[in-house]
């Protein structure tokens, strides 16, 4: 019996001594048994444990630091979409601005019309008052001064009104500019 485990420990040892290989997928039985003996099959199962882990570590990683873009790009989107709801808000104001503009600059191009007009009349009453006046010191007669002072009165107070007019319109135009 001694021999019988002599010849089985010696082939035994010379059966390990072929092994080639510490993976057991590649090496057959022989590789197999030399690595249960020899603790490579240990060593390479704690590697792989700790290349699962560090992948385990890597993965909780990425996946902390892709939640934390997520919620920056959320944040981000949630600023993009308040900046593009005040663009539309600023836009319809200026539009708002710009209408109101355009009804100021007709409701002006129609005061300066108007207060081009009374200049107009202004003119032609003082012209009318001079040529009145003319006549009064050219033509003495009474009835025909009491008459002519009479048309100077009227006219002195068409003068008086368009410039009074044309004073308020100045002032309205004024206000409106503000």
């Amino acid at each position: 019996m001694k021999a019988l485990s002599f010849v089985f420990a010696t082939a035994l040892c010379l059966v390990t001594g072929c092994a080639t290989s510490d993976d057991p997928g590649k090496g057959g039985f022989v590789s197999g048994v030399n690595g249960l003996f020899s603790g490579k099959y240990d060593d390479r199962v704690n590697q792989k444990t700790a290349e699962v882990s560090d992948m385990k570590k890597r993965r909780a990683a990425a996946e902390q630091e892709a939640a934390a873009l997520e919620k920056e790009l959320a944040a981000k989107q949630s600023a993009l979409d308040v900046a593009r709801g005040n663009a539309a808000t600023l836009a319809t104001q200026v539009g708002t601005i710009d209408a109101d503009l355009k009804k100021s600059e007709i409701k002006n191009a129609a005061m300066r019309k108007k207060r081009d007009a009374l200049v107009k009349e202004i003119v032609t009453s003082q012209n009318h008052v001079t040529q009145l006046q003319r006549q009064l010191e050219q033509n003495p007669q009474e009835d025909k001064i009491k008459q002519l002072l009479s048309e100077i009165a009227v006219e002195q107070d068409k003068v008086n009104l368009l410039t009074n007019q044309k004073n308020n319109l100045l002032e309205e135009i004024r206000k409106n500019q503000l």
